[in-house]
């Protein structure tokens, strides 16, 4: 089932090579970032061994070596390029807080380990370009004779395929970079099968994945067995936050006394409450990402609907931490309906999109989950094409839940209001219809909650209501079977959406 919306961007190449050049610790991991963004996207251009590849290759080396001591000068950036390149998301700096910096330390420790004299490192592309880039740079900085590049597995998600494209020498360690593994780990397990079928021995190929997965809950058994085979090194990385109280990965839930609320634990954002719980600090995404979100954070603390943004660092938009109760489960009066219909008219006309409704994604999507979940064919449905992607897009809330609601002594609050429609999540950047149909089905509203909207809205809202629901019950079916400690409240949750799927007239009238 989908669930995932591809994400797409254009990089101008002026911006990565006129970086500031300095010392300063947040700027060096913003350019290896940056400029592993555009070595990926050159990259996946270009044939392997391309004379430009290999040139960024080589100063995306120097880069790593730089980060790693601040005291090295940054190489010259001078590169006939392309004046854009189009480019994917790293997400675990936008969204999961992944730092380079524990690759780092997890190369200092394989150092310690293995004292390699010689080091091939492989990026897997896209993030793990820039990460190889830091793991190159702390085995130069030990004086390990090291080769690198990158490659791109092809083939679907379960089951993907690495050509290495270059030869590679068995005496070598291997070291295989990327942010996974995922749920399948076939793209950590594609380039080791590569290197085994190349000759390499199971003791020269060693991960670096950012968590140390249990090799047992991988869905490719390609990758099951190639993580038992291997070691992996996973680092860490002060984050600066010691005392204050980790709130991650729903550990929010106990401090609040929610705890039938249901979360997927790695798909939560990192956050911290302080010692004297008056400042919570979330991870928003490095550079520009993190800097929308504080901006947006404060034009809706400004109109009285979000706790006030205090500081962007490090990647994380600290904000006040307003105490309250989340409007769920022993609060049912809810948020007042008119206070939710003004929260969303005002998201409409202030978080205007200039990128059109992404009609053929959202009609796969449908397409897809209608018929794997329930088995319900989406084509009558998907007629309404020309009123649903003519209409304007906004950036959404896109978290629509009623436990976000806050009721504290001030008022009621909106929680986690910034990056929701900027994830790799669907719905991304769509009709405000999408919250209005979000917010029927997570507060069970009657149609007359359509009365505070404009007509054309009101409209659109009937397919919505499927669309938002549709996309729900699909995350809940992964969830139960990739968090096995929330499948029960993620079961009860997949019930509500086929109900309210089931029970939509649209479906009726295309299922006759």
């Amino acid at each position: 089932m989908i669930i995932y919306r591809e994400q797409k961007r254009i990089l101008r190449t002026a911006d990565v090579l006129e970086s500031p050049r300095t010392s300063d610790a947040d700027a060096r991991r913003e350019l290896l970032i940056a400029f592993g963004e555009l070595e990926c996207g050159v990259a996946d251009l270009l044939p392997p061994g391309y004379p430009a590849v290999a040139n960024l290759r080589r100063a995306a080396l120097e880069i790593g070596r730089a980060f790693v001591d601040p005291s090295r000068p940054l190489p010259d950036l001078r590169f006939d390029l392309p004046p854009s390149v189009e480019v994917g998301v790293p997400e675990g700096y936008a969204y999961y807080g992944l730092f380079p910096e524990t690759y780092v330390d997890a190369t200092e420790k394989f150092f310690a380990d293995a004292r390699p004299r010689k080091c091939t490192v492989i990026g897997i592309r896209s993030i793990g370009t820039s990460l190889s880039a830091a793991v190159a740079g702390a085995l130069l900085e030990q004086g390990v004779e090291v080769e690198s590049f990158t490659v791109r597995p092809t083939g679907h998600p379960f089951h993907r395929i690495t050509h290495l494209g270059q030869p590679v020498d068995p005496g070598a360690f291997h070291l295989v970079v990327d942010e996974g593994p995922g749920l399948s780990g076939s793209s950590l397990g594609s380039v080791a099968e590569a290197l085994h079928s190349a000759g390499v021995p199971d003791s020269h190929v060693i991960f670096f994945p950012s968590w140390q997965a249990d090799p047992a809950t991988l869905s490719s058994p390609m990758a099951r067995d190639h993580f038992r085979r291997h070691r992996s090194y996973v680092g860490n990385f002060d984050l600066g936050f010691d005392p204050w109280i980790d709130l991650s990965a729903g550990q929010w839930r106990a401090f609040l006394g929610s705890p039938e609320i249901a979360v997927h634990p790695q798909h939560e954002r990192r956050k911290f409450l302080s010692p004297d719980r008056k400042v919570l600090a979330k991870f928003a995404g490095f550079g520009s990402r993190g800097r929308q979100a504080f901006d947006r954070a404060r034009i809706l603390h400004e109109a009285g609907f979000t706790p006030s943004p205090l500081n962007l660092s490090r990647g994380f938009l600290f904000t006040e931490f307003v105490p309250g109760c989340p409007m769920w489960g022993q609060h049912p009066a809810g948020v007042p309906a008119p206070h939710l219909a003004t929260y969303l008219n005002y998201i409409r006309n202030n978080f205007r999109s200039p990128i059109p409704v992404p009609w053929n994604a959202l009609a796969e999507m449908l397409s897809t989950n209608l018929d794997e979940a329930l088995h319900i064919d989406a084509s009558p449905l998907l007629r309404v094409r020309p009123l649903i992607e003519d209409a304007p897009t906004h950036h959404l809330d896109g978290r629509m839940l009623p436990h976000e609601w806050i009721k504290t002594p001030s008022g009621i609050l909106k929680a986690d209001a910034v990056d929701h429609a900027d994830d790799h999540f669907f719905p991304g950047p769509q009709d405000i219809a999408w919250d209005v149909a979000a917010t029927i089905v997570e507060f069970a509203l009657p149609d007359d909650f359509l009365r505070f909207f404009d007509t054309a809205t009101r409209r659109r809202v009937p397919f919505y209501l499927i669309a938002y629901s549709v996309f729900r019950l699909a995350y809940c079916r992964m969830a139960e079977s990739s968090a096995p400690a929330e499948a029960e409240r993620f079961r009860a949750l997949a019930r509500r959406y086929e109900t309210v799927i089931r029970a939509s007239p649209l479906l009726r009238i295309s299922s006759d």
